[in-house]
């Protein structure tokens, strides 16, 4: 830790843990709106007779799942990378699932109305990669589900025979 660090409240990285809690909860938030703008898109998107994009129910809980466990473990453990892994994790998720509700919206239910169909289709269709990559990162930090565990060796936890 660097001197003077604990005074001021920063941790090893050099975020103060109010910034770390602050940002946590923002991205946290974030998440949390984009799910419910998709909700609104849906409801549009309904309205109009038009069908919803096929991938709403799988990145719905993901989003707020992740989003809000990683809110929680970040904002009091903001030098810790699960708590940051799983706010990506939940934030991309909202990505995945927003922008497929706009591209729906924004190409078949009302053609023309929206800038960037195109994109945010391209989106949807690749960032759940990122997503998953993400996922896999984060079972291999556990230390029962580390690197040695999968290969056969002795984990941190470990109780030597």
């Amino acid at each position: 830790m660097t001197e003077g660090g604990s005074e001021h409240g920063r941790g090893e990285g050099g975020l103060s843990i109010r910034t770390a809690s602050r940002l946590a909860w923002a991205v946290c938030a974030l998440s949390l709106a984009l799910t419910v703008l998709c909700f609104f898109l849906i409801d549009l998107i309904l309205s109009l007779d038009a069908p919803i994009f096929f991938y709403w129910l799988e990145p719905t809980p993901v989003a707020l799942g992740y989003s809000m466990i990683g809110a929680i473990i970040a904002s009091r453990l903001p030098n810790h990378p699960i708590g940051w892994i799983c706010c990506a994790i939940g934030f991309i998720a909202a990505v995945e699932h927003f922008s497929g509700e706009y591209a729906v919206y924004a190409l078949v239910a009302h053609p023309d109305s929206l800038a960037g169909g195109n994109v945010t289709l391209w989106m949807s269709n690749w960032v759940w990669i990122l997503m998953f990559g993400l996922i896999v990162f984060l079972l291999l930090l556990f230390p029962m589900a580390g690197c040695r565990a999968i290969a056969g060796g002795p984990s941190r936890g470990s109780v030597p025979p």
